[in-house]
């Protein structure tokens, strides 16, 4: 399959219509945002692509997050010691002593390696005072460190804590399971990914569909990717492709037209 190509992810505003930053997927050590309000979709997803991104921040290797190298393993596993999670529950509040801990967690030199990470979950659980007390790592971060906030009702968190945090949408699952006729396409496109000719020709034939209907149809390409991933042996691969698809949804929902998102599917 080779080497997956350089990819972008998209961080928007909120309540914006344009992208608010644009970076590689697979950035340069030091170019991930130090702050991110990972948001969309349920916690397990969330924390999930929150592991993800952990993974990508301490992986060692080229081509980060490689999957397969120790950081990455632990890190996906929730068992990197330089990953701390705030993780109270869906319905306990987040008091300021659980962000005063993270803090000093978070200005301790690293164990393993050169970075650090925390995730805090359930982070619309965060009362006043615990987030105006972790705005001092949002201001003052550590050096080499990354805060990603899984947050599920953004508008629950303080302007203050939302200004001074780049801002990754997840995209909401699909409201009805994919049609047949939906998943039979989706098969096909996802057999095509390794040939240029073949991926190429399905995704010029939907072109004529309208946003809504290819945003539903490469809801259904994810669903079999994530399905394809768990038994892939080069799942970073496969993690690229549905990097791909979910900035291809994103860009639809912010009314990219059908021909430029069907171009990159193309590539």
């Amino acid at each position: 399959m080779g080497a997956p190509p350089p990819l972008c992810w998209m961080l928007t505003a909120i309540n914006a219509s344009e992208p608010l930053q644009t970076a590689n997927k697979n950035p340069p050590h030091g170019r991930m945002p130090h702050s991110l309000i990972l948001c969309g979709g349920d916690m397990d997803e969330l924390l999930k692509e929150g592991r993800r991104l952990a993974a990508e921040w301490l992986c060692r290797e080229e081509g980060r997050p490689c999957m397969r190298c120790r950081a990455c393993r632990n890190a996906l596993s929730g068992r990197h010691v330089d990953v701390t999670l705030v993780n109270e529950g869906p319905g306990e509040t987040i008091k300021v002593a659980s962000v005063r801990a993270l803090r000093q967690s978070m200005l301790l030199s690293p164990f393993d390696g050169e970075g650090k990470a925390a995730l805090v979950a359930y982070a619309q659980n965060l009362n006043t005072a615990s987030q105006n007390a972790l705005l001092t790592l949002l201001e003052d971060p550590p050096p080499s460190t990354r805060l990603l906030l899984l947050c599920q009702q953004i508008g629950a968190l303080l302007p203050t804590v939302r200004s001074r945090c780049a801002v990754l949408r997840l995209p909401a699952a699909p409201e009805a399971a994919p049609s047949s006729e939906h998943m039979e396409q989706a098969e096909r496109y996802a057999a095509a990914l390794a040939s240029d000719w073949d991926r190429a020709a399905l995704a010029l034939s939907w072109e004529k569909l309208s946003r809504d209907e290819l945003a539903a149809l490469l809801g259904a390409v994810l669903a079999v990717l994530r399905r394809q991933v768990d038994a892939a042996q080069e799942p970073a691969w496969y993690l690229h492709k549905m990097d791909t698809i979910i900035e291809c949804i994103g860009a639809l929902r912010q009314n990219a037209s059908v021909g430029s998102v069907c171009g990159i599917l193309m590539c």
